[in-house]
């Protein structure tokens, strides 16, 4: 179970990391970059959650 978490979690940071450079370039307001990349994260993480939990990998 540890090395599927560890599986999602470099999946997760080597997808999240140059979409979140793209928003910093396109958006240069502070607060809506921050609003932004948070539903960036939170999407990509569900996203993740779905796909292990289709795959019947239980992570709770």
């Amino acid at each position: 179970m540890w090395l599927v978490i560890i599986i999602i979690v470099l999946i997760y940071a080597l997808v999240l990391t140059p979409i979140q450079q793209g928003i910093n370039k396109i958006i240069k307001n502070r607060k809506l970059n921050i609003v932004a990349n948070l539903i960036l994260a939170v999407f990509i993480f569900l996203l993740l959650y779905f796909v292990a939990d289709a795959f019947d990998v239980k992570l709770w």
